[in-house]
């Protein structure tokens, strides 16, 4: 909101910000995209909730679905540029690409902390044997992690690549100590007095 004095009375204005019409087009675009992938996302994950499927199928439906909603909570949250005035057209690939990411995100991390190769600091992991039902809570803190990915890809792309670094890091090979040149007694030169 805009304050404008007049006659000594202060008056609050909205903010009218205006595009060309080619791209508003663009973004709406973009923002209706975004909703069919959250309306996609809902209806396979309730879905999923009535399929025969085995318990470890079912989990990985969840967890795409929970990092996919993330993805687009974050397309739906990058939107306040355009109403602020400052969306930037050329970061519209993540909008396209991001609600198809997230979901793939989300069953690595799935992976990564069930398998114990990645922890939370503080936080029980749950374990589950996949032979037997997995309990409620288990699956919820999974989507919920998964959620969390697809919300903030960057930042989990930005782990991968910490955790690849550490991982892949070529060793260095070991040095050989210097040998003592003659005229050198236990590596060190006469000094001369």
């Amino acid at each position: 909101m805009a304050t404008q004095v007049i006659n000594q009375e202060t008056v609050s204005t909205p903010i009218s910000i205006k595009y060309d019409e080619a791209f508003e087009k663009k973004v709406w675009f973009l923002f209706t995209y975004t909703c069919t992938w959250a309306l996609i996302f809902s209806i396979i994950a309730i879905g999923n909730y009535y399929q025969k499927f085995d318990q470890i199928i079912k989990i990985l439906i969840y967890v795409s679905c929970a990092g996919g909603l993330g993805g687009v909570v974050s397309n739906f949250l990058g939107f306040h540029h355009y109403i602020d005035g400052d969306f930037d057209m050329n970061q519209r690939i993540w909008y396209y690409f991001r609600p198809l990411i997230a979901p793939i995100l989300g069953i690595i991390a799935y992976f990564f902390i069930a398998s114990g190769l990645m922890t939370l600091t503080g936080v029980n992991t749950p374990t589950s044997d996949f032979s037997k039902t997995i309990s409620i809570p288990t699956i919820m803190f999974y989507c919920a992690l998964a959620f969390l990915v697809g919300l903030s890809t960057h930042d989990f792309i930005g782990k991968l690549n910490d955790i690849s670094g550490t991982i892949f890091t070529p060793s260095k090979k070991p040095t050989k100590p210097e040998e003592p040149q003659a005229g050198d007694q236990g590596g060190q030169k006469d000094q001369a007095g």
